[in-house]
């Protein structure tokens, strides 16, 4: 008997280096989901930070109907491993790697960087001197003002401010690298599904906007300017879109996805155009339209190349790590379907009726099944799974830290209530019209089309994806369906089995010490974590989705997890000697891009204390040095032990 498709948004959030497990399930759910028949259609995506990224690759896979990359960029013949052919696995297993993202050729770019972005540092410390002189109230320093001011040494050009260069401590270009992955648009065809990707950015310099309220009669009460950071764009892809409107649209989402990914500090950010009349910037203040504020807007350094004559609209701005604001934009791809469910389509041009015609189509019925996936690296099961749920004493430094990092953590939470509330509200309203009807009520329906517009919402079958999934198989009397997949739990390491039975999962991937950066030191960390990945996949798609998985698709994941599974849970202690003054040497560069962009105020204090800074930038450097010959003869040695011993470690 043919089951009908379960429709599923694909939500995933960031994760920096765990970016390789959420690679892996994303390989099973995009591999099924091209399927002639498949069992699954994806027809939303939603992503921040690394999910971006990841979410930019499937909808690749998904446009194109193959999960394997084109073969210009990657030699395929000399893979044997199907899914290692995929760009997931290129992207985050391959190429996400500390060498390609902390090479010598990244340090050398480093030192270039930090030259001019020294000597620009030193022209806005003097231009901000020159800003406070202008209204001191000493007749000196005004005269200082008046004579540089007049000899137009004072101050860059809005352009030059825009130009200024961007440093970080690792390589932007291989963020740029796994973007080539996916670089070509795929091609429009008369077969191709309607799909909608979404991504959030941090937009640094923020957006004006416009909120208004109204009163209990519905009528304009006030209006009130806001200031927000956090930008969504969407993109929907369907078979009526122009190849040439694709191509600008698939740019747009790589860029986007590079954007989002850029997680601060450790990547620089992004300038981006954007048309502020799009969709993607509704609600804007009327600030951005008035007749001379855009011209005044590109002055100030925020014009973006012109396209077209009429470009007063196309705005530049700087672009940083999704995640940072919302971390996980899973009420997107709701309100999203909601939208297209009720035809609220803003801004309803041809291209956007056409895809909410064919994303209709795809439902069989009004009560087909959607699958809300939440692909979660790290699980939260029990007091167990994070130490600070029962830690008594926080020291003063881990509370600043903590400043700064919890409201990032809360996203999850946050995100979860609100369903939670969304899905008490249809009960309810659900109840409410069981009880008209059996009271026989009249005019149903109009008190029904008022309810909707009241409580708009359907109820969300939320799916989380995550390593505690991979435990249900050991629990055969509760899920006998699984019963197929017992070879690969029985070939699982021992410490994997123990982790899954003692409610441990938080444990199971490798690459979740450092911040989560610890996967980029060892390509074995990101193997563990997609094959993991890939694991939790093929559970979730058998347990929820009715995907039969053959006997040979089992062995190969048997022999994968004999291969590339780790016995033991890596520790920032197992790194080697030669990447543990790797990350030394990164502190010591962040350290030194600190001093590099400090602002000194004061003609005085500008040349004592610049001698200073230059002395601790050359210092920093030197060091910097050092630490390189250092991990170039350590890295020696131990490749030297590995061939004479056999130990990598």
């Amino acid at each position: 008997m043919t089951t009908t498709p379960k429709l599923i948004t694909l939500n995933c959030s960031g994760g920096i280096s765990l970016g390789a497990y959420m690679a892996g399930v994303f390989y099973e759910l995009t591999k099924e989901a091209v399927k002639p028949e498949p069992k699954v259609i994806i027809d939303i995506i939603t992503g921040s930070s690394a999910g971006a990224m990841s979410g930019a690759i499937a909808a690749y896979c998904l446009l194109n109907g193959n999960v394997a990359p084109p073969s210009k960029y990657i030699n395929l013949e000399k893979i044997t491993d199907e899914a290692h052919k995929s760009p997931l696995y290129q992207a985050w297993v391959e190429q996400a790697d500390i060498e390609q993202i902390d090479s010598f050729a990244v340090m050398l770019s480093s030192f270039k960087d930090g030259y001019k972005a020294t000597i620009e540092s030193f022209v806005n410390s003097f231009e901000s001197t020159l800003e406070k002189y202008q209204v001191s109230s000493s007749p000196i320093r005004r005269a200082i003002f008046k004579l540089f001011k007049k000899n137009k040494y004072s101050e860059s050009t809005p352009q030059q401010k825009r130009n200024r260069t961007n440093l970080s401590v690792l390589s932007g270009e291989a963020i740029k690298k796994i973007a080539q992955l996916v670089i070509d648009p795929p091609q429009i065809t008369d077969n191709t599904k309607p799909l909608a990707l979404l991504m959030t950015l941090t937009n640094l310099q923020g957006l004006l906007e416009k909120v208004t309220l109204a009163d209990s009669q519905g009528l304009v009460e006030q209006e009130i300017e806001a200031i927000a950071s956090s930008e969504t764009r969407q993109f929907l892809f369907h078979s009526k879109l122009d190849q040439q409107k694709m191509n600008k649209m698939w740019e747009k989402a790589v860029i986007g996805g590079r954007a989002s990914g850029a997680f601060p500090l450790a990547f620089p950010p992004i300038w981006d155009h954007s048309d502020i009349t799009s969709l993607n910037l509704k609600n804007l203040s009327d600030d951005y339209f008035a007749t001379l504020n855009p011209k005044i807007l590109k002055k100030e350094g925020l014009g973006a190349i012109p396209r077209t004559e009429n470009s007063d609209t196309d705005l530049m701005f700087l672009y940083t790590d999704g995640g940072i604001l919302d971390g996980l934009p899973i009420l997107k791809g709701i309100d999203l379907e909601h939208d297209l469910r009720l035809r609220k389509i803003h801004n309803n041009g041809n291209s956007r009726q056409q895809f909410r015609q064919e994303f209709t189509a795809q439902q069989s019925s009004s009560n087909t099944e959607r699958l809300h996936v939440y692909i979660r690296p790290i699980p939260v099961e029990n007091l167990k799974s994070d130490e600070r749920l029962t830690q008594g004493y926080f020291p003063m430094l881990e509370v600043g830290i903590k400043g700064l990092t919890l409201p990032k953590a809360e996203h999850d939470s946050m995100r979860l209530k609100e369903i939670q509330k969304r899905n008490e509200l249809v009960q309810a309203k659900q109840e409410l019209l069981e009880k008209l009807q059996y009271q026989g009520v009249e005019n149903i329906t109009q008190i029904k089309e008022k309810l909707e517009e009241a409580i708009p919402y359907r109820h969300v079958n939320l799916r989380p994806i995550t390593p505690a999934i991979i435990g249900k198989i050991a629990e055969l009397e509760k899920h006998p369906n699984l019963s197929r997949l017992t070879p690969i739990y029985a070939n699982l390491p021992n410490n994997i089995q123990v982790s899954l039975q003692e409610g441990s999962a938080a444990a199971l991937l490798a690459s979740d010490f450092l911040g989560a950066f610890g996967g980029f030191f060892d390509k074995r960390y990101r193997d563990h974590d997609f094959i993991l990945g890939r694991i939790c996949g093929i559970t979730w798609l058998h347990e929820h989705c009715n995907v039969e998985i053959s006997e040979a698709e089992v062995e190969e994941l048997v022999r994968d997890a004999q291969k590339y599974l780790l016995d033991k849970d890596p520790q920032p202690a197992d790194l080697k000697f030669s990447q543990k003054i790797r990350i030394a040497r990164m502190g010591l560069r962040a350290l030194r891009i600190v001093v590099t962009e400090s602002k000194i105020i004061g003609l005085a204090w500008l040349f004592v204390l610049g001698v200073v800074k230059l002395s601790a930038i050359l210092l920093l450097a030197i060091l910097e040095i050092l630490a390189t010959l250092f991990i170039g003869l350590t890295d020696m040695v131990e490749r030297m032990h590995k061939m004479m011993f056999g130990s990598g470690s």
